[in-house]
């Protein structure tokens, strides 16, 4: 009997025990599920969940506020993730608050970070939707960084190639570095465009100038722009020196008509004089055609020097007879004093 009685207390301590360990086991678990607490639901979309599952922490600032409620397909490009909140946390997570996906430690558990976001929006709504924030992935980061690679390896081949020809002598920059007087050339080249520079500066600022003198009025082109009667004034002259210059040049152009007619006229008439003496027509074509009337002629002019020259000396002779030497005398004098 005593033995029954042991065994029973020993049954009946068990069962409470494990009672007591079940009921403490579901408590801890409830509350780390925050199941027995005040709770609200807020949603955030992610394109990817990196591994996330329901059940995993949420954390705000640091600390565990919540878990993963479920996670929803809303679409090919985006995952619905709905997390419970404890009530005491909702006045300080803002509207503008942004949740991402990260890690407890290297290897632990995923979990969703929240940030608390600004003052000047209000606090979330139970049920509301807040921004996410998505990291890049190691894979997309090692993508990335094996086409830097690739690109840095393409480069640096490119460059030892450019190298190599500039060691040979190739190319346009191989030139610039072998010869002295190309360098010296562009040298050159790069100061006259400094000076052009400089005058093209220097040209504006003249220009400048004058267009803020003619802005201000200096100068007859800055009272054409502001004296309207100037303006008419050399308006009136321009006019009447245009209409001066239509009659004048009207009379000029029928001058020079007129004086076109005649050179026409004495064109034409040459034209046949040099046709009359190139058919022999005329004296004159006569002498230019026929050999034996030009020698004819100048034996003629031959005949006609020398009998001047005998009647110069007969003169001359005259001159100093004593017959005629009163009279050439009295003939001279007679010319001085008429001079």
């Amino acid at each position: 009997m005593a033995k029954e009685t042991s065994n029973a207390f020993k049954l009946g301590l068990f069962v409470i025990t494990g009672t007591l360990l079940f009921v403490a086991a579901v408590y801890f678990m409830g509350n780390q599920q925050n199941l027995l607490g005040r709770n609200f639901v807020l949603s955030v979309d992610f394109s990817n969940v990196n591994g996330l599952q329901a059940g995993n922490n949420v954390r705000f600032n640091g600390i565990d506020v919540g878990t993963i409620r479920d996670i929803r397909i809303v679409s090919d490009s985006s995952l619905r993730v709905n997390m419970l909140i404890r009530d005491e946390v909702q006045p300080f997570i803002r509207q503008d608050a942004i949740a991402s996906i990260g890690s407890d430690g290297l290897v632990g558990n995923m979990l969703v970070n929240i940030s608390p976001g600004t003052s000047a929006f209000p606090p979330v709504a139970d049920g509301g939707i807040i921004q996410s924030f998505t990291r890049t992935e190691a894979n997309d980061i090692m993508n990335t960084l094996g086409k830097t690679n690739e690109n840095i390896a393409l480069i640096s081949h490119n460059l030892l190639e450019i190298t190599d020809q500039i060691r040979a002598g190739e190319g346009t920059l191989a030139m610039l570095l072998r010869d002295a007087s190309l360098a010296e050339d562009l040298k050159a080249t790069a100061a006259q465009l400094r000076a052009t520079s400089t005058y093209l500066a220097n040209s504006s600022q003249t220009l400048q100038g004058l267009t803020d003198a003619v802005a201000d009025g200096e100068g007859l082109l800055g009272q054409l722009t502001r004296d309207t009667l100037l303006l008419s004034q050399v308006s009136s002259s321009l006019y009447a020196l245009d209409s001066l210059l239509q009659g004048g040049l009207g009379n000029l152009f029928q001058e020079l008509e007129a004086s076109a007619a005649n050179i026409n006229q004495t064109s034409q008439r040459l034209d046949k004089i040099t046709a009359d003496l190139q058919q022999g027509k005329g004296p004159a074509g006569t002498l230019l055609n026929n050999e034996t009337a030009a020698e004819d002629l100048r034996q003629m002019l031959d005949n006609l020097n020398q009998g001047t020259a005998r009647f110069n000396e007969n003169m001359e002779a005259l001159k100093h007879s004593f017959l005629f030497r009163a009279y050439f005398r009295r003939q001279a004098k007679n010319s001085r004093e008429d001079n």
